[in-house]
């Protein structure tokens, strides 16, 4: 465990700026010292050398002069003694070494050269030079051994200094900043009552706590928020429960609202068919009047043709199975399913069904269907009176759009395709696609491009519902070029419900 805590801890975060900031401080100060110390060394050697010159140059340019050479060997000796002078060297003009004093210091060094000349009757002779060496190496070292002495000492200072500020710190504020962040931690909104408190008769002596300083402050207002969001709690808690009431309540609107718009959608769709049916049922029961009529003929005949009256029989017949069909799926179709059982469903025969009440719709509006009654056919589980409802949606859609088409032959055409575990049933009509602005919000609920009086714009939205709950998909296919819907269906149903509980 660190002495200063974690690296997270805010005491750690100071005591490292602390020490950090201390150390750089510490290494300048010193390296100024080191650098005061290097020059003054340097200006010691520089005033050894004047010293030279100003007094022992003509002691031994008068000795050289009488050619006294134990008085110049020690003029040479005073000259080594100097403070921080390593070596002394007398030679001639032509580098010819008379005297030393002292040895040539290794590594890097000073020197300085005095020539010596001496007048005699105002003429002057040239009698050599002094040569004074004083090393560099002894001063580094010096300063080398100084400066981790400098160093050990201020980094030492520094570090008993941050521990200090270390101690002081955590005992005024880090150690209530961590009461205050349990206070917190274990806080339960709604359920705690009790305020915050800190303990601050351990604040050191010579720190004055007679007025309230941040942390008070900060107590202060954690409580205040505290107490203002336990009311606003408990506020929100009432709401909550009203809330959920109000919720409860709409919800039921809403779904009694949304059956409401699906009779209406519903009884909107037949309405449209209406006059169609009425017109397909209007004419075989011409054919079943005439057919009568007929038979009746016959019957006043002394010599009855049988086959006559069979081929009169048979027409009506044909003709009624035909209207009994026709009103059986309007019955079917017209009736709300969303309660009925998934069930094994012929696909084709959902389609058939769909066809059969729109057909009236295609031929008032000259367009062709196509459609192959002879593929293969594919069984899925679905309800099959929504599956019905959805497909007359599309078929009626498809009507609508290409009615007012300035072309020569209007077409729709439905395609099944078996896509493995799914069916994909797809309505296809002659226009040029859905521009994506329209497209994007063709399937919410009231959005039409239909006239008043066309459409509520709840058809697609509604199918769209439907699709979803057979866990199936409804899209268009912005690929295709014709306008292209398509349904895509699961063959297996699978609750969705039992699987999330």
């Amino acid at each position: 465990m660190r002495i200063f805590g974690a690296k997270n801890t805010i005491s750690f975060k100071l005591i490292s700026a602390i020490l950090l900031a201390s150390s750089i401080v510490t290494l300048f100060i010193t390296a100024g010292q080191l650098a005061f110390d290097y020059l003054t060394d340097l200006n010691a050697i520089e005033k050894s050398f004047h010293l030279v010159g100003s007094s022992h140059v003509p002691a031994i340019e008068n000795a050289l002069w009488n050619y006294d050479i134990d008085l110049v060997t020690t003029q040479l000796v005073g000259v080594k003694n100097l403070p921080l002078i390593d070596y002394v060297e007398l030679s001639t003009d032509k580098g010819k070494i008379l005297a030393t004093s002292g040895a040539l210091p290794d590594g890097r060094t000073v020197a300085n050269e005095v020539r010596l000349q001496y007048t005699f009757q105002g003429k002057t002779t040239y009698l050599g030079k002094i040569k004074v060496v004083s090393g560099i190496n002894q001063l580094l070292e010096k300063l080398s051994r100084k400066v981790l002495l400098i160093f050990l000492m201020q980094f030492g200072k520094t570090l008993l200094v941050s521990f200090f500020i270390y101690l002081i710190i955590r005992k005024i504020v880090t150690q209530h900043l961590i009461n205050i962040t349990d206070f917190l931690k274990n806080f339960r909104l709604g359920e705690d009552k009790t305020d915050l408190k800190l303990d601050r008769r351990d604040v050191p002596l010579f720190i004055d706590h007679t007025e309230p300083d941040e942390l008070d402050t900060l107590v202060s207002v954690i409580n205040s928020m505290k107490n203002s969001l336990r009311n606003s709690f408990s506020q929100l808690k009432d709401w909550n429960l009203q809330l959920e009431a109000r919720v409860e309540e709409k919800t039921q609107t809403i779904l009694e609202q949304r059956q409401k718009m699906e009779n209406t959608s519903r009884l909107t769709a037949l309405g449209e068919m209406a006059g169609g049916i009425a017109h397909e049922i209007n004419t075989p029961l011409s054919i079943i009047t005439m057919s009568s009529d007929a038979a009746f003929e016959l019957l006043e005949n002394d010599e009855l043709d049988k086959d006559e009256m069979k081929r009169y029989l048979s027409s009506i017949l044909t003709t009624v199975t035909r209207i009994s069909n026709l009103i059986r799926c309007l019955r079917y179709v017209a009736r709300d399913a969303g309660r009925d059982p998934f069930d094994h469903h012929s696909v084709i025969a959902l389609l058939k069904d769909a066809i059969e009440l729109s057909q009236a719709k295609f031929k008032q509006a000259n367009i062709r269907l196509f459609f192959d009654e002879n593929q293969s056919d594919i069984e899925i589980d679905c309800r099959a009176v929504q599956i019905s409802q959805v497909l007359l949606n599309l078929l009626n859609n498809a009507v609508d759009a290409i009615d007012d088409l300035k072309i020569d032959s209007k077409w729709v055409e439905i395609k099944i395709q078996d896509d493995a575990d799914h069916v994909v049933i797809s309505v296809i009509d002659c226009g040029s696609g859905i521009p994506t602005d329209i497209a994007e919000k063709i399937m919410q609920p009231f959005f039409t491009t239909k006239s008043v009086d066309k459409g509520t714009g709840l058809g697609l939205s509604i199918s769209l519902g439907i699709i979803q709950e057979h866990n199936g998909s409804l899209s268009i296919d912005t690929n295709s070029p014709n306008t292209r819907f398509d349904i895509r269906l699961p063959k297996k149903h699978v609750d969705q419900q039992s699987i999330a509980a």
